[in-house]
């Protein structure tokens, strides 16, 4: 059988009796600076492959959502597109094409009866490969930085 045991250590008391105070607001920080980072990265591969009106409103549709927890209390922020190209055709005539299905087409590619109407770019996938540890040291310094700045708040008041 194993058996830990803890020294009694008044600064390490401190961390674990306030850690309800500050964590969550160092979790906000560590999610938003990572997704931040994709974001930008997103953004560049956008501007870089559509060279037209239509990227100028993807781009400026894309966005990041408020951090929040879901009902497992599982933290995310979601990277997306939000709103509808105009004027819109076909089965969209109403409300416009979604920015979302614009973003899927040029992400995974549209074919149809066996003809590729347009190639995948891969805009997305590419960005989170090429950016993945930059976002994770980014969040790392993110959640550092709240953590020194709890124990500096405490140190001085």
């Amino acid at each position: 059988m194993s058996k830990a045991s803890f020294l009694r250590d008044k600064e390490f008391e401190w961390f674990l009796s306030s850690v309800g105070d500050w964590l969550p607001e160092a979790i906000e920080e560590a999610l938003r600076a990572g997704a931040s980072v994709l974001a930008a990265e997103m953004k560049a591969n956008l501007r870089g492959e559509i060279a037209d009106r239509q990227a100028v409103e993807l781009v400026n549709s894309f966005g990041i959502t408020p951090v929040g927890q879901d009902k497992n209390r599982v933290w995310n922020v979601h990277l997306g597109f939000d709103g509808y190209q105009k004027p819109g055709t076909g089965q969209w005539k109403d409300s416009g094409i979604p920015f979302q299905m614009i973003a899927r087409v040029f992400e995974s590619g549209s074919k149809k009866d066996g003809y590729e109407w347009r190639k995948p770019t891969h805009f997305a996938r590419n960005a989170v490969q090429a950016k993945r540890k930059a976002a994770e040291a980014e969040m790392k310094r993110a959640a550092e930085d709240a953590m020194r700045k709890a124990a500096e708040k405490k140190q001085g008041g």
